[in-house]
């Protein structure tokens, strides 16, 4: 889903080795723009404030649970 959207680089277990992974950052680094274009893909992609929603949630299960 991250790959597809362009936010993430999805590498095969055999190529993943230091070597390669040395290469993927390095062009990275060599291409902020690209990286500002991931990051903003990879914010399309999730729910900003999902850990709050489910801390919320949570919280509201608890005290669900100690009024029954």
């Amino acid at each position: 889903m991250l790959e597809r959207a362009g936010s993430a680089i999805v590498m095969e277990q055999t190529h993943f080795t230091p070597d390669r992974v040395a290469a993927e950052i390095a062009r990275l680094a060599a291409a902020p723009e690209k990286l500002t274009e991931m990051a903003a893909a990879a914010r399309g992609q999730g729910i900003l404030d999902g850990a709050d929603r489910l801390a919320d949630l949570v919280m509201r299960m608890v005290e669900l649970g100690a009024q029954a």
